[in-house]
């Protein structure tokens, strides 16, 4: 963790002084380059704490040990990448779009680097086998050892959707982004709740509760939404999730 936060700190530092670091520089292709090189070291910050959460560490004893093999990620390491995870990705990265930098040799695309690494978080955290062995750890080792499941989701919706419960609602690309991607996983694993994998657990019971807990906050927020794409995005949301589960009704 505390390499991640220091290399972070200095890919910040990075981006700040580019175009004064590289003032002299003629050859576009080396921009390229550079900004590439901070992006991919961005993600593998961001990969390498994401793995923390529900993690575990395989120890070798001796034989004749009594000590476990296998223990969680201490409880409050757990914690603190998740909000690493919140603070440095979920809450939009715009550090890393230098306009002023880009706009040397970087043509527009259909999803920048902000929207590439924010979609993958939730690929990553939101799929039905990280949340099923976040919930193994849970049963295993003990809710005082390890983060719950619970809290994961309660931490994810409350970075993706928390900003609502305020008077006036406001969104923009990236969080518009995230949400329909958050509510598009849980939905992905609600589909596969017939698969064998998650016989017996309490997966599908506790997805379908975040996903209500969604539907609540968007009915509560359409009357606050501060613009017109705002209130289009909610309302849209919101019929995503109601025909979604009108399809899961019908197929049980």
């Amino acid at each position: 963790m505390k390499a991640s936060i220091l290399g972070l700190k200095n890919l910040k530092r990075v981006m700040e002084n580019l175009i004064e670091w590289n003032a002299k520089e003629t050859d576009f292709n080396n921009y390229n380059r550079i900004y590439n090189a901070v992006r991919l070291q961005y993600r593998n910050y961001m990969n390498h704490v994401g793995t923390i959460i529900g993690g575990r560490y395989y120890t070798i004893q001796p034989d004749d040990s009594n000590e476990p093999l296998v223990n969680p990620v201490p409880r409050e390491k757990q914690i603190e990448a998740l909000e690493f995870i919140i603070r440095e990705l979920i809450n939009t990265p715009k550090w890393i779009l230098q306009p002023d930098f880009l706009n040397k040799f970087h043509l527009p695309r259909t999803m920048d680097e902000i929207e590439d690494s924010q979609i993958m978080a939730i690929e990553f955290m939101i799929t039905g086998e990280r949340l099923k062995s976040i919930l193994n750890a849970e049963e295993r080792f003990g809710k005082d050892k390890t983060l719950t499941l619970d809290e994961v989701l309660d931490r994810m919706r409350n970075a993706i959707f928390g900003g609502w419960s305020e008077n006036s609602v406001h969104s923009d690309v990236y969080l518009r982004g995230m949400q329909r991607r958050y509510v598009n996983n849980l939905f992905v694993i609600l589909f596969e709740g017939n698969n064998p994998r998650y016989n017996g657990s309490d997966i599908i019971r506790i997805v379908t509760s975040e996903i209500n807990k969604i539907r609540k906050i968007l009915s509560d927020s359409q009357s606050k939404a501060a613009d017109p794409v705002t209130e289009s995005h909610i309302v849209s949301l919101g019929i995503r999730i109601d025909r979604l589960n009108s399809i899961l009704k019908k197929a049980k």
